[in-house]
């Protein structure tokens, strides 16, 4: 399992655990979804822990463009690095790199980009434009397993505490309809919940 994630309006939040060009990819596109369903600009929040391994090159070289992708359908775009020790370093200096590389290309986008040690203080830059209060949010995120950077420690919560919403993966742009109430000109899936299991 490759990341898990909360959605909450236009709020997305991705526990990663490793990065694929496949996954970047799926997270990508429903980000694009969830702006074309809430028909505004998402808070997106990416959140690396300790057991996030260090991508290999091919995901590095392939980050950047998927980076602006997300970013370009954001009004927020926030890196949450609760790691600690030695791996917070190696986390950091490598999403600076990629920063800078993605300015050197003049990708704009990348300048929305903020760094944040834990997900309370990502809550807290701009709790106006929340869909909830930070302590709701926090105690979905926490049930919904993203809080934890550990996996069977967040699948133990998610077992225990059903009702926050949670999926491991959206649905692939090939397999989804535009849903009820969605624009005639909406990209396949808009209007539509994202689906739970994967």
């Amino acid at each position: 399992m490759a990341y898990r994630f909360y959605i909450r309006e236009h709020l997305f939040v991705v526990r990663w655990q490793s990065l694929t060009l496949e996954d970047l990819d799926r997270v990508a596109t429903q980000a694009r979804l969830i702006r074309v369903q809430q028909r505004r600009d998402i808070i997106y929040a990416g959140l690396q822990g300790d057991g996030l391994a260090e991508p290999d090159a091919d995901v590095r070289k392939g980050l950047v463009p998927r980076a602006v992708a997300i970013a370009k359908t954001s009004k927020h775009y926030h890196l949450v690095i609760d790691a600690t020790g030695m791996r917070a370093s190696v986390h950091r200096s490598i999403i600076r790199g990629l920063m800078g590389v993605a300015r050197a290309l003049q990708f704009e986008e990348v300048r929305k980009a903020r760094l944040f040690e834990s997900v309370r203080d990502m809550l807290e830059f701009d709790p106006d434009d929340l869909p909830a209060s930070i302590d709701t949010l926090l105690r979905e995120m926490d049930a919904a397993g993203v809080l934890s950077p550990e996996p069977d420690r967040a699948l133990a919560r998610q077992a225990t505490r059903p009702y926050a919403v949670v999926t491991e993966r959206p649905a692939a742009p090939d397999d989804a309809t535009p849903g009820p109430g969605a624009p005639p000109d909406a990209p396949r899936g808009a209007g539509q919940e994202p689906r739970s299991g994967a």
